[in-house]
């Protein structure tokens, strides 16, 4: 490290060394010479003077002073915050409408969206699901001479001046499209609301938003071990919760006496509480489908991992991750404080993932996880 940066969370410990290696001495010495001074090079730590001589001499709090501070500096493990909050994002604000066969019933996994069509990127134009609408479309974009379709740079101006001119054959305006959507992850809300209003019409259609968790499996297949990542959207712990809550109501009602102190409630409900968990478990360590597969670890925003990473050993924090594909998990070096589309990231898939979870104290000891 051969200068202090805030990209590092580290530079907290930087701070710390100098505020304890400070008197009031130093601190005069530094001023006075700081008056002197007409240059500083933070790469190297070379000062350059305005006159000759370099006046009162900033000596070192002991010999080898920076170097031992590097040392200790790149042997500390740092914590984080670990986020378990059932808080944020649900869904998108999307609304999804499922796509029927002639008979009547859903297709699986496809959706309609619909969409301003002024809004519309080249990926999207494939997925117009009116065929005339479609055509006027891909006629209108290739008179104008723009190119569209995965892996094309389309001029966005010009594409959506293009766009917002289309009309039908009548001279209506086309405002809006829908779009066809292969999708896993959309799930419907509001079936409660919907079965008490006999209206099934009332169901909403949305992409779950923020991940709670996950937990990763695995098992024995034909001589070969298995992975699998089963994900906990922030809709799905909500839900989980109201149940727990329920249980919990549920069983307070039933009491033929209710305890009267502040206390005895509290001790009640903790006891209720922890059945509850054990009925309805926020993190399930059975697998919804597989009864031999085994729970590995779950995985939480700002938990952390030892993981063997292409040969060398890495402490890594969780960042986020998705459900497509078979699971896509994002980690980031402990120490890594960049913005989140700044940082480097580390990606890894069920059964590539080579990693162990593991809890760093704020005094940065490591310890395996109890999970």
């Amino acid at each position: 490290m051969n200068q202090k940066t805030r990209d590092d969370h580290r530079h907290h410990a930087i701070d710390a060394i100098l505020v304890a290696v400070t008197n009031r001495s130093r601190l005069l010495q530094l001023s006075k010479g700081y008056q002197e001074v007409e240059q500083i090079d933070y790469a190297t730590g070379e000062v350059q003077y305005k006159q000759a001589h370099k006046g009162p001499r900033l000596n070192e709090p002991w010999e080898n002073f920076r170097d031992d501070v590097e040392k200790a500096v790149n042997t500390i493990n740092v914590s984080h915050r670990v986020n378990r909050k059932i808080s944020g994002a649900l869904h998108e604000d999307t609304i999804y409408a499922p796509v029927k066969d002639p008979e009547g019933k859903p297709i699986a996994n496809t959706y309609v969206r619909r969409k301003p069509v002024e809004t519309l990127s080249a990926n999207e134009i494939g997925k117009i699901r009116d065929a005339a609408i479609r055509k006027i479309v891909i006629k209108a974009l290739a008179d104008a001479g723009l190119e569209f379709g995965r892996g094309k740079k389309t001029d966005k101006k010009k594409m959506q001046e293009v766009l917002s001119k289309l009309t039908m054959p009548s001279g209506v305006p086309i405002k809006k499209v829908r779009l066809l959507e292969n999708q896993q992850t959309i799930q419907p809300i509001g079936q409660k609301k919907a079965k008490k209003a006999n209206d099934p019409t009332q169901i909403a259609f949305v992409k779950p938003g923020n991940t709670h968790h996950l937990c990763i499996f695995q098992w024995d297949e034909k001589g070969k071990t298995k992975r699998d990542a089963i994900f906990v959207s922030m809709i799905q712990a909500i839900d989980i919760l109201k149940q727990q809550q329920n249980f919990v109501a549920e069983k307070v009602n039933k009491l033929e006496q209710k305890p009267k102190s502040t206390q005895a409630k509290k001790v009640l409900h903790s006891q209720f509480y922890k059945q509850a968990s054990e009925k309805f478990p926020l993190i399930d360590r059975k697998h919804p489908t597989r009864k031999d597969a085994k729970f590995v670890m779950s995985l939480s925003r700002g938990e952390m991992v030892l993981a063997n990473w292409k040969g060398s050993e890495k402490l890594l924090v969780y960042k986020t991750g998705q459900s497509t594909q078979g699971g896509i998990f994002t980690f980031a070096e402990h120490s890594d404080a960049r913005k989140s589309k700044e940082v480097k990231s580390y990606f890894a898939k069920p059964n590539t993932l080579n990693a162990k979870k593991v809890t760093v104290d704020p005094l940065g000891r490591i310890r395996w996880a109890n999970d």
